[in-house]
This record gives C-alpha cells, sequence and structure tokens, in this order.
C-alpha cells in the first residue's frame, strides 16, 4: 500500500539515524550524551508512528466502505435482475411485486409506488398491496400519514384487520409521535395474533423499548 511508504520511510531514518550515531560515538570510543540527539530521534519515533496509525485506521475505514460497496452492488445488480424480468414478461404480478420490494429497500420509494401500482393492476387492491403501497408513502412523503396514505391504510385494514406491514407502520408512526401506548396496541395484535412468526422478535423487542419510553416519559 503506497499509504505505508511515509511511516515506514520515517521508522528507517530514525533506525539509521541510531546506527550512525552508535558507529560515531564508537569511533570517538565514547558513550551517547549527546542530549540533542535524543529528541529528535523521539520525534521521528512519534511522527512515523502517528503515520502508521493514521494508515492503518483508514485502512479500517477503506474496509468498511468496500463492504458498503460490495453491499450496494448485489443489490444494484438484483434490481437490474428484476427489472429484467418485468421486461419479460410485464403482467408478472409477483415480479413487479419483488421489483418494488427492491426499490423500498434502497430507498427509492417513488419508483416503488410505480411498481406497486402496476402489481394492483394486475391483481386487484390485496390488502398487502395497500399495505406495501401506504408504507412506500410514508417515507416518500417523509414519514407523514398523508390523507392519500390514511385512505389505504383503512382500505387495507377493513380487507385485513391483521394485515402485517400496515399495523407495523401504525406502530412506527405512533412511536415517532411519542404516542407509545398506541404504538404497543398495534404490535401487540400482531404479536398476540402470531400471524408474524419471522417478526416476533422485532416485535417484542419493539414493545419493550416503547414500554421503556412510556414508563421514562411518565416519571
Amino acid at each position: 500500500m503506497n499509504e505505508l511508504f511515509v511511516p515506514v520511510a520515517l521508522l528507517s531514518l530514525a533506525a539509521m539515524a541510531v546506527f550512525m550515531r552508535y558507529r560515531s560515538v564508537c569511533a570517538e570510543g565514547l558513550t551517547l550524551t549527546n542530549r540533542s540527539f535524543v529528541p529528535f530521534f523521539g520525534f521521528l519515533v512519534i511522527v512515523a508512528s502517528l503515520s502508521l496509525y493514521a494508515v492503518l485506521g483508514r485502512s479500517g475505514d477503506w474496509q468498511v466502505k468496500k463492504a458498503d460497496d460490495s453491499v450496494a452492488y448485489l443489490v444494484t445488480a438484483k434490481i437490474t435482475e428484476a427489472q429484467r424480468r418485468v421486461e419479460a414478461n410485464p403482467e408478472d404480478a409477483s415480479a413487479q411485486q419483488a421489483l418494488a420490494v427492491l426499490h423500498l429497500e434502497v430507498g427509492q420509494y417513488e419508483e416503488a409506488v410505480e411498481r406497486i401500482n402496476r402489481t394492483i393492476a394486475i391483481v386487484g387492491e390485496h390488502a398487502d398491496l395497500l399495505g406495501l403501497k401506504a408504507f412506500a408513502l410514508y417515507y416518500r412523503d417523509g414519514k407523514q400519514l398523508t390523507k392519500e396514505t390514511r385512505m389505504l391504510i383503512g382500505e387495507a385494514l377493513v380487507k385485513n384487520p391483521l394485515e402485517v406491514q400496515t399495523r407495523m407502520l401504525l406502530g412506527q408512526d405512533a412511536f415517532t409521535r411519542g404516542d407509545y401506548a398506541q404504538a404497543i396496541g398495534h404490535w401487540k395484535v400482531l404479536l398476540d395474533a402470531g400471524v408474524a412468526p419471522d417478526k416476533e422478535r422485532q416485535l417484542r423487542n419493539a414493545i419493550g423499548n416503547a414500554e421503556r419510553m412510556m414508563t421514562r416519559s411518565q416519571n
């Protein structure tokens, strides 16, 4: 790594300085008593050490960035593949929905809404699709429950009072507003009904956190 050149060079310079001074002293039959040399050597060692530390620290940051870039690359590749599926068969509702979910994962909420609308046009207004659209609109609009989003939520819950995405969204919004009791209520509905086994741990953690926040706010 080129960044290692400076600290390594400084350490080498310090070592060479010690060696040359040692030879000089030995030739004169003296001991190392030149005090001006000691601070100089110490300075070289400190600068080299700090440089090396900085390089190694940046190396750690580089590894994190490389991991983030790898994740972004994988998601981009998935989106590209999903788009190919959709282009090959525009009437494939599962492909449209899968692409919508990928857009949500990377924060492309407008694109997600578009794909959800196409999915609904193919299979109809199912509760889970309405809930997914409400979720996308909520984040697209800066975490606001607009009139359109509230209408979608109402329609989704009429079709299925236990629609997971919708209930989780309502709980999240209530928590954000500081209405912890309401948030707990929405999440407990899902937990008690057992309709989201893959999210059970997440729901328990969310409920526990809301309960702690509610207790703190009451004290």
